[in-house]
């Protein structure tokens, strides 16, 4: 069992059913694969931002179009 506070990352290997599952600590995976899953997690929340950002941008675009009674 892992001490509080430490960061536990699930394994999951591809084709097995949950049950066999399991967490790993950080130190027992290796900073190579740490690393790749931070940069994977960056990515995501960067794509994820953007979408939200355009979304915004075209809701504050029919907004305007629909004040100046053009409809969109």
């Amino acid at each position: 069992m892992a001490s509080a506070g430490t960061v536990l990352y699930r394994i999951v290997w591809s084709g097995f059913p949950a049950d066999l599952w399991y967490y790993e600590p950080a130190k027992n995976l290796g900073t190579d694969l740490v690393g790749a899953f931070g940069e994977a997690e960056v990515a995501q929340a960067a794509a994820e931002a953007k979408e939200e950002a355009d979304l915004l941008e075209l809701e504050a675009a029919d907004a305007a179009a629909r004040s100046q009674g053009m409809g969109v």
